[in-house]
């Protein structure tokens, strides 16, 4: 090999290790700041501060589309702030890791909050064998198997769930709610008791509770209810839900209370998007869409454009047929990952109005934001 021909092999081995070090070092670079935007993410979270952990999520998810951690991230913060699209982000999860039990109960725990049973039964048949001898998959097939009326089943999978976990008390909790619908009297006071010791317990004290106001409202005790309804409030981890539950109540009783009740949530829920979002969506159906619009519209403009308030006055918007209403909302915001809903929105009202070019062109841009996203195409349809 002549001199030449060995500063040529020596200039090409070094151009490649060079190569590959800058290859792998931006790898690195973007896993390193897709961890880091994850975990700012999720301080942003804990402080309640949705509009910060949504940009840096989306920002992660730009950098790695397939990232599990912040898909996870993702759901996690819809779920908390209500907005039902958080139960395909869990599909999302376990489309990039199908293997993965914990994603799949995760989606299962989600699918369930919504009622969603067929998503929920998607979700526990695709366990591997070994997540089927779980306490967690019992739980959860138990769940499903009550929310479909299947109470021997339910029964049956609490019951291992209790055999696998005896001294986890939240399948003891479980096998008592079932109890508590019992045709026998009697099975159903033991329940009952059974339910009411087992709200002695902090760790279950808020579920219990909820069970029992649930029971309670089952059988016409309004009274008692409530009295349930009050201590679940009294607790630090009530939930601006468990307000808009107590209201349902003072309602049913029809309480001179409800409504500054309902004044006292409409104050609440100006200083949170997450919050309007809630008592919006409870209002739409409650009252009326016209009603509920003309109240969100009085909310201060950074409530009423940050999602997932936006969500609900669109809902509100179309039930009255409020589209050029619609499209000025729309028109100039930036819904980050859910843009290409945005965008079927905008084809829906300017198809209303007769403006058919545009309303194709708004559709294209949707479908081709939706690719190889099959929770997305499953909204458009």
């Amino acid at each position: 090999m002549n001199s030449l021909t060995k500063k040529l092999l020596m200039f090409a081995l070094v151009m490649a290790a060079l190569g590959a070090t800058g290859w792998f070092g931006r790898k690195a670079y973007k896993s390193a700041t897709e961890r880091r935007l994850v975990g700012q993410a999720n301080q942003y979270l804990e402080k309640k501060d949705m509009h910060n952990a949504a940009l840096c999520l989306e920002h992660a998810l730009q950098i790695n589309p397939s990232s599990l951690e912040a898909t996870k991230a993702m759901a996690d913060m819809l779920e908390k702030a209500g907005v039902p699209t958080a139960l395909g982000w869990r599909i999302r999860a376990v489309q990039i890791k199908p293997n993965d039990a914990q994603a799949r109960f995760a989606w299962a725990r989600t699918a369930l909050e919504l009622r969603d049973f067929p998503s929920a039964a998607d979700a526990l048949v695709g366990v591997d064998e070994k997540g089927k001898t779980s306490a967690t998959f019992h739980r959860l097939a138990g769940a499903l198997a009550w929310g479909v009326n299947k109470a021997g089943e339910a029964e049956k999978h609490y019951k291992e769930a209790l055999r696998l976990e005896p001294a986890n008390q939240a399948a003891a909790l479980n096998l008592a709610t079932i109890h508590m619908a019992s045709t026998n009297q009697e099975v159903a006071n033991a329940a009952r008791l059974s339910m009411e010791q087992l709200a002695a317990n902090a760790a279950l004290r808020s579920t219990a509770l909820h069970y029992l106001a649930e029971d309670a409202e089952a059988h016409k005790s309004i009274s008692k209810a409530l009295a349930c309804s009050k201590e679940i409030l009294q607790s630090p981890s009530a939930t601006f839900n468990d307000k808009i539950g107590h209201l349902i109540l003072l309602r049913e009783a029809k309480s001179v209370e409800a409504g500054s009740w309902l004044a006292s949530l409409k104050g609440e829920a100006g200083e949170s998007p997450a919050s309007a979002f809630a008592l919006g969506r409870w209002m739409a159906v409650a009252e009326s869409p016209a009603d509920t619009l003309r109240w969100l519209q009085t909310l201060p403009i950074a409530i009423q454009t940050n999602l997932p308030v936006p969500l609900i006055i669109t809902d509100c918007q179309m039930a009255v047929n409020d589209w050029k209403g619609l499209l000025a909302l729309i028109g100039k915001q930036d819904w980050g990952d859910l843009n290409y809903y945005r965008l079927s929105l905008e084809a829906r009202a300017q198809r209303s109005l007769g403006q058919n070019p545009a309303a194709a062109t708004a559709w294209q841009k949707a479908l081709r934001q939706s690719s190889h996203r099959l929770d997305r195409l499953s909204r458009l349809a």
